[in-house]
């Protein structure tokens, strides 16, 4: 969360808005949150910065003044409402994250248990292989990497298995 403070009583407010505006734009990180304050509205009266402030027709600005207290509450739910909303879109990304992991976690549960048995059963080398490369494929979902026929490659190798 980033809060953007500009005084709202200075001449300057409209290119100063304008030049933190780009810089906010140019700095801006994926999951940064930007909230515009214009401070100082009680001083406000007669500057051109009022104007400026004043005839804003967005609503990306929170207008508050530190020395009467107006605007503050405003600018509290603001940011609670901007942090929940924040919050709820990092949780759903969570939870589908975690969704699909335990997928991938459950799926290489079942091909490791699958392999088991075809030992067990003294099944073709070919089809434990098979439900390995199913293994070491889930888990790389869940690590992001992947790693398949190097890690069978060794398997296999050092245990002269269709040799």
């Amino acid at each position: 969360m980033r809060l953007w403070c500009v005084d709202a009583s200075c001449n300057h407010f409209e290119s100063t808005a304008t030049e933190l505006q780009e810089l906010a734009r140019r700095t801006r990180k994926p999951q940064t949150i930007d909230l515009w304050v214009a401070t100082k509205i009680d001083a406000t009266v007669g500057g051109s910065g009022a104007n400026s402030v004043h005839e804003r027709s967005d609503s990306q600005w929170v207008k508050c003044s530190a020395l009467t207290g107006e605007g503050i509450d405003d600018l509290r739910q603001n940011l609670s409402e901007r942090l929940k909303q924040h919050d709820s879109e990092e949780i759903g990304s969570v939870v589908g994250t975690a969704a699909r992991c335990s997928q991938s976690l459950h799926q290489a549960i079942t091909a490791i248990q699958q392999a088991i048995q075809l030992t067990t059963d003294q099944e073709g080398h070919e089809f434990v292989s098979a439900e390995l490369r199913l293994v070491a494929q889930c888990l790389g979902e869940v690590t992001g990497t992947v790693y398949t026929d190097d890690i069978l490659d060794r398997v296999f190798g050092r245990f002269c298995i269709g040799k």
